[in-house]
C-alpha cells in the first residue's frame, strides 16, 4: 500500500498493517510441504504406487487452497486503510488519520496546513537519563508539517504507528518531502538538532519480523535439501525438489521487490550459495543415514 490518489484527494500510508509471525511461518510451512508433496506426487505416478496417490493427493487439495487463502488475507491487509496509519491530503490541508486499533485506544485524527511545496518533519526529542550528555531518555516522537516558508504545526505529539521506512518510501512516491530530525536538549540548555533521515532508514529495515522472513528465506535451501533427503533417495528427485524450492523463492522475490532488474540481479547471485546449501544439506542427511 503506497498512495492513493483520487483527484483531490490523497492518501499515504506511513505504517504496515501487523503480520503475526505464526502466519509466515505457517506460509512457509505449508509451501515446502506441498513442494515435497509434489514430489512424492510425481515418485507415485512414476512408480504406480496406489497407497501413495490418495493420501498425497489428499494432502496437496488441502495444503494448496490453504496457502492461496493466507495469501489472499495477507493481500487484503495490505490494502485495508482502516489497518494503517495514513495521511490524507485535500485542499490544501493534511490530516493525520490513526488506524482502527489506535482509534480504539483513543487516538483521533489531527490535521494542519499543507498548502503546496510543504513537507514533513518527524521529530525524535532525546534528553539525559543517567549522566549529563549521555542521550539516553527518549522524550518524544512528534510529526510535523512543515509550510515551505518555514512555518510549522504539529500533528500529534506522539506517532506510535509512524514507520520511518514506509513513511520515506511511500512519501517520496507521492512527491512530498520527509525527514528525521533527532533533537537533543541537554539539563544545562543545550539544543543539538541533527538530520538522521538515512539512518533511521537504514535502521527501520532491521525489524524483527523482516528478520525473521530474510532467515528464513536465505536458510530455506538447507532446511528444504534436509526435507528432500530425509524422504527421497533418488537424485532426480531430489534435484527436482531443490529446482522447485528455488523456483518458489524468484516468485516470492519478484513479486516483493519494487525494481524487477534489482530483483533479478540477485537470483542470479543468490544461484551458486542456494544450490552449494541445498547440496551440502543433502549429502550431509544421507551420510548421516547412512551410518
Amino acid at each position: 500500500m503506497a498512495d492513493l490518489d483520487t483527484g483531490s484527494l490523497k492518501r499515504v500510508a506511513i505504517s504496515k498493517p501487523l503480520s503475526p509471525a505464526p502466519e509466515l511461518l505457517l506460509i512457509f510451512a505449508c509451501a515446502e510441504i506441498a513442494i515435497l508433496a509434489a514430489a512424492f506426487l510425481i515418485m507415485a505416478w512414476v512408480h504406480g504406487s496406489s497407497l501413495l496417490w490418495p493420501v498425497i493427493c489428499t494432502l496437496m487439495c488441502a495444503l494448496m487452497p490453504l496457502i492461496w487463502l493466507l495469501h489472499r488475507q495477507r493481500i487484503r491487509n495490505l490494502h485495508d486503510w482502516d489497518r494503517v496509519t495514513f495521511l490524507e491530503l485535500r485542499d490544501g490541508r493534511i490530516a493525520l488519520v490513526p488506524s482502527r486499533r489506535m482509534r480504539q485506544v483513543g487516538y483521533t485524527a489531527a490535521e494542519a496546513p499543507f498548502p503546496s511545496g510543504s513537507s514533513l518533519e518527524y521529530q525524535v526529542k532525546t534528553g539525559d537519563s543517567l549522566f549529563t550528555g549521555d542521550h539516553g531518555a527518549l522524550v518524544q516522537w512528534s510529526l510535523w508539517a512543515v509550510e515551505p516558508n518555514g512555518a510549522k504545526w504539529q500533528l500529534r505529539d506522539f506517532v506510535d504507528e509512524l514507520r520511518v521506512g514506509v513513511a520515506a518510501a511511500n512519501l517520496e512516491k507521492a512527491g512530498i518531502g520527509f525527514r528525521v530530525i533527532k533533537i537533543y536538549d541537554g539539563q544545562e540548555g543545550e539544543h543539538v538538532e541533527a538530520d538522521v533521515t538515512a539512518e533511521r532508514i537504514q535502521a527501520s529495515s532491521k525489524t524483527p519480523k523482516r528478520m525473521l522472513v530474510t532467515i528464513l528465506a536465505g536458510t530455506s535451501s538447507l532446511w528444504l535439501g534436509v526435507l528432500a533427503a530425509a524422504f527421497v533417495h533418488d537424485v532426480g528427485y531430489v534435484a527436482a525438489i531443490g529446482a522447485a524450492g528455488f523456483t518458489a523463492t524468484v516468485v516470492l522475490a519478484l513479486r516483493s521487490k519494487t525494481s524487477r532488474r534489482s530483483s533479478l540481479v540477485q537470483v542470479a547471485t543468490a544461484i551458486p550459495s542456494y544450490a552449494a546449501g541445498f547440496a551440502l544439506s543433502v549429502v550431509a542427511v544421507w551420510y548421516i543415514f547412512k551410518k
